[in-house]
């Protein structure tokens, strides 16, 4: 079955749950697209000089109907870098309106709202707000909630979100007494090379070494997200570990 999505801006065909993109559609501006590979096509909408020149509303529209998560393995680093960056800016000004939640509650399945008592929300649930606004939607998160800025409830799951690799993570500094949580993007193949991974936080969209969200000395450990659970993301299995001592040396 052919249909077009414009809200999304792409035209394919749909056989059960299979999307196949066969041509973009620009739903803000003219452009002309032959029907060729879903990657190609973006590069010529989204890439220019291995920079990537679409405004994060359009990456967000392209995350939120899957075009960015099938042509992921396709995208350079540096590509899935810059747009990862890109989205967590949208996020930032659009969803999370550049402030930090400080009140979630667990309450009514299936995102109906009413949540009769709201507890505080530290690093952990902020993380854990962005990463499922990047995986694939995690339906197990429809009884969890928090409050906006504008004081409004929100569900945390999001059943448009982008379905990319994206996991919380625990950063510890013993000398600093410092625990904290982030939320991480992967862009390379290798889980052990820190290089490919994009770390951000609350109004930062690529935390580096050394940054407050990442004080020297410290551990940096990049866990499995554990299905519903409101307060935070549980002790799934990690997938990847680095110590990084005072001197920014990974190992």
């Amino acid at each position: 079955m052919s249909r077009i999505n414009s809200r999304m801006g792409v035209k394919g065909t749909v056989e059960g749950n299979i999307w196949t993109i066969t041509e973009f559609i620009c739903p803000q501006f003219s452009c002309n697209f032959t029907i060729k590979e879903p990657i190609d096509a973006f590069r010529d909408m989204c890439i220019d000089t291995n920079e990537v020149i679409c405004d994060s509303q359009t990456l967000n529209a392209f995350g939120e109907n899957k075009t960015l998560s099938i042509i992921w393995k396709d995208l350079t680093n540096n590509e899935k870098k810059q747009i990862g960056i890109k989205l967590h800016g949208y996020l930032l000004n659009n969803i999370f309106y550049k402030r930090s939640i400080t009140s979630m509650c667990e309450g009514p399945t299936n995102c109906v709202g009413g949540c009769p008592t709201y507890g505080s929300a530290v690093c952990v649930q902020n993380a854990l707000i962005r990463v499922l606004r990047f995986v694939e939607p995690n339906e197990s998160f429809s009884k969890c909630y928090y409050k906006n800025a504008l004081g409004e409830e929100v569900c945390y799951y999001y059943p448009e979100s982008y379905c990319l690799p994206c996991y919380p993570v625990t950063v510890v500094s013993v000398p600093n007494s410092f625990y904290h949580s982030i939320a991480c993007l992967q862009i390379g193949t290798d889980v052990n090379n820190f290089n490919n991974w994009l770390f951000f936080q609350y109004n930062a969209s690529d935390i580096v070494p050394g940054s407050w969200d990442m004080p020297l000395p410290c551990s940096v450990v990049v866990d499995n997200l554990v299905n519903g659970i409101c307060a935070g993301y549980g002790n799934g299995v990690s997938i990847a570990k680095w110590n990084i001592d005072e001197n920014g040396v990974i190992t």
